[in-house]
């Protein structure tokens, strides 16, 4: 949807910038030199086109910039790309068990404890998401051009029981983002089509919402 806008506002600014200039170039075959202040009121429309024009490209840059930064700290940064294949086992096994009650005694492979190393680096990953859901909730960051990269590191984290219960619950002043973003995120993976994992201990935990 926010393509097919992006694409109409284009037309629209190229169309506004073809206009202005065939008036500036039939005032000036039919009459010669234009009035003045007709001129300059077409070349300034024709001028605010071409500067938001270019104020919508560089915002594109910057979001694009910016996405792969957060890709590139995923794959390049080894604590993350470790908690993401311990969280992404959770989530196999997940899927794979027969029963509720298999599932209710999965537990994380990663030590809990607080000032653990891999407690620690649970907190980074969880904190880079908290930023990621910053940039979204601001709008620095359309949540579509982020789906598909994004979306599942996303949900195999604050759909994990563990992380729950012992990060997200607890602290979860510091991961005010996340809670608002993950109904609208849920929301975009439905309208897709696209599986959300573990969704059932995410709307178990979340449909209580921020309090």
């Amino acid at each position: 949807m926010n393509r097919v806008k992006d694409k109409i506002v284009n037309i629209v600014i190229v169309l506004i910038s073809v206009i202005a200039t065939v008036v500036i170039i039939i005032k000036c075959l039919h009459e010669g030199i234009p009035n003045a202040f007709d001129a300059i009121d077409i070349i300034a429309l024709a001028s605010m086109a071409l500067v938001f024009t270019e104020l919508r490209q560089n915002k594109k840059i910057n979001e694009a910039q910016l996405i792969k930064d957060i890709n590139s700290e995923f794959i390049n940064n080894l604590q993350l790309s470790r908690v993401e294949q311990k969280l992404e086992m959770y989530y196999d096994q997940y899927k794979h068990a027969k029963t509720t009650d298999e599932r209710e005694k999965l537990h994380l492979d990663l030590c809990m404890d607080i000032g653990s190393d891999e407690r620690q680096n649970l907190v980074n990953y969880l904190v880079h998401l908290e930023a990621v859901a910053s940039l979204v909730n601001n709008e620095a960051i359309r949540l579509d051009s982020i789906n598909d990269l994004i979306a599942y590191r996303f949900f195999i984290a604050v759909n994990n029981r563990d992380v729950q219960t012992y990060e997200l619950l607890p602290f979860k002043d510091y991961y005010r983002g996340c809670y608002i973003l993950y109904k609208r995120w849920k929301d975009v993976l439905k309208r897709k089509n696209m599986e959300i994992p573990m969704n059932e201990q995410g709307e178990k935990f979340f449909e209580k919402g921020y309090r």
